[in-house]
C-alpha cells in the first residue's frame, strides 16, 4: 500500500483538477474545456475556462500544498507525533512547548 500511496494521490488530485475545471454556472463539456486550454473554441468558453476556472483551481491546489506544508513544519518543530490509532490526537503532544516555537 505504501507504494501505491503518490500515484493514488497524484490521481485523485488529477481527477479533482478535472472535476474543479468541469463544475461552474455555465456547464460546459470536456470537449470545449479541452478546446479552451489549448486556446482553441468558442471565445467566451475560453474566456471562462483561461480567466475564471483554471486560476480558482490552480490557486485552490497550491493553497492546501501550502496549509498541509506548515502544519508539516509546525509538527515537527513542536515535536509532536502524528496521532495514535490507540489514543487521541494529543499522545505525544508536549503541552509546555509555546505555540510559537
Amino acid at each position: 500500500m505504501r507504494r501505491l500511496f503518490w500515484p493514488l494521490a497524484i490521481l485523485a488530485l488529477a481527477v479533482l483538477v478535472v472535476a474543479a475545471v468541469l463544475w461552474g454556472a455555465v456547464p460546459l463539456s470536456p470537449r470545449a474545456i479541452a478546446a479552451a486550454v489549448a486556446g482553441r473554441g468558442d471565445p467566451e468558453t475560453v474566456a471562462i475556462v483561461r480567466a475564471l476556472r483554471l486560476p480558482r483551481v490552480v490557486l485552490a491546489a497550491l493553497v492546501g500544498a501550502a496549509l498541509g506544508m506548515a502544519a508539516a513544519r509546525s509538527r515537527a518543530r513542536c515535536a509532536t507525533r502524528w496521532p495514535s490509532r490507540i489514543c487521541s490526537a494529543c499522545r505525544g503532544a508536549r503541552p509546555w512547548v509555546p505555540w510559537w516555537w
